[in-house]
């Protein structure tokens, strides 16, 4: 009898788990909405090897006008500072410069240039030292502040205006996404670039490789279920209706993720990005997601 009733309790408990298991099957099937149209690909991508960051530690001080001493190693940068100057480089293949004081001075009436003024101010100084990348393209240009506030004291936040121009990187035409792909300009009063940050590379071709389909790439996805990891974190998983993809393209992803990581990426390899809107009980949220286009 209690064999019996075991054996009872076993089937109901595996038929509820396998309805469970294919609702949620359904379920992840579809969550992806694909509104977007797929990208006309090839069989083949090319790979890239990460040639060098083209930095030289020597020569970006004598730019900067700085003769500092290092103040700070660890396995993810060095730092540099000469009075209010600071050079930040990092082992993941960027820098950043920092004039400490311009870039937080505060003045009632700034003389900041306009967009045009300092697109070209960037460029020019970019240009004549051998800073800008041969594939780099105009990305914004936009009105950005400092904000510093002394420790305890109420009412003391200053805001420190500059103008920010911002390129991207393509590749044969590609943007290429990540934090690692950016060059970044901070121009203040008087047209005085204060602040200066890099991340990017010489790259040089390995070889084509095969690729997935796009419509292989939105499986792989769609197999995933939710993979944005704020939403799984939150526990949020299940309040989402529907992700909507609004943009798909194969192109590259600059690692690292962090411009402190202690290493450099040492390939370019293609990847499909899916871009949209993640729908849920309480709104829309971005949804960004990177997904492998070499062959299985």
């Amino acid at each position: 009898m209690k064999k019996k009733l075991f054996q009872i309790v076993y089937l109901i408990s595996f038929f509820c788990f396998f309805t469970i298991f294919c609702f949620e099957a359904q379920g992840n099937t579809n969550l992806y909405k694909m509104i977007h149209s797929f990208p006309q690909v090839a069989n083949e991508a090319m790979v890239y090897r990460v040639a060098s960051s083209g930095i030289n530690e020597a020569e970006l001080q004598k730019l900067f006008g700085m003769n500092g001493k290092m103040i700070h190693q660890d396995n993810a940068c060095k730092s540099y500072r000469n009075n209010d100057l600071n050079l930040e480089i990092f082992n993941a293949g960027s820098f950043r410069y920092t004039n400490e004081t311009e870039f937080m001075a505060f003045t009632k009436n700034s003389k900041l240039p306009s967009k045009e003024e300092a697109v070209n101010i960037a460029k020019q100084f970019l240009t004549e030292n051998k800073m800008m990348p041969k594939n780099a393209f105009l990305q914004n240009v936009s009105y950005t502040e400092a904000h510093t506030a002394q420790k305890g004291v109420e009412g003391s936040t200053r805001f420190t205006p500059h103008m920010c121009v911002s390129f991207g990187i393509n590749i044969n035409g590609k943007k290429v996404y990540g934090p690692c792909a950016k060059l970044n300009v901070y121009i203040g009063d008087e047209g005085k670039i204060v602040c200066l940050f890099k991340a990017w590379k010489d790259i040089e071709e390995v070889a084509k490789k095969n690729i997935i389909s796009p419509s292989r790439a939105l499986e792989k996805l769609e197999a995933r279920g939710p993979v944005n990891s704020y939403w799984n974190n939150a526990g949020c998983g299940n309040e989402i209706s529907e992700i909507e993809i609004r943009n798909m393209s194969l192109t590259y992803y600059a690692e690292p993720t962090e411009p402190d990581s202690p290493t450099q990426q040492p390939l370019l390899e293609p990847v499909y990005i899916f871009e949209g809107v993640v729908k849920t009980l309480n709104g829309e949220q971005e949804f960004f997601w990177k997904e492998s286009a070499l062959s299985d």
